[in-house]
């Protein structure tokens, strides 16, 4: 589902706040973990991405399905264009 930004910009209210619509029960992965392991999280929950945290609960940073198709697209190019 896209929404356009027209539609959003008519959804301007100072009652419209991201309290009212985060996600609290928040999926997160330990940056210790694998990209498989991001991988499961991220297919099994339907959700495109995840906050990194690490083992003092503190957040590194966020990893997305985005992040993980082009470090493997990167990894799985040819270094030399083929003749």
């Amino acid at each position: 589902m896209y929404i356009l930004l027209e539609e959003v910009m008519t959804l301007e209210n100072e009652n419209n706040l991201i309290s009212k619509i985060l996600t609290r029960k928040v999926i997160s992965i330990n940056e210790n973990q694998t990209v498989y392991d991001a991988i499961k999280l991220l297919s099994e929950n339907k959700i495109g991405a995840l906050p990194v945290i690490n083992n003092k609960m503190k957040l590194c940073g966020i990893i997305s399905e985005r992040d993980i198709t082009v470090s493997y697209t990167h990894l799985t190019l040819p270094t030399t264009p083929y003749v």
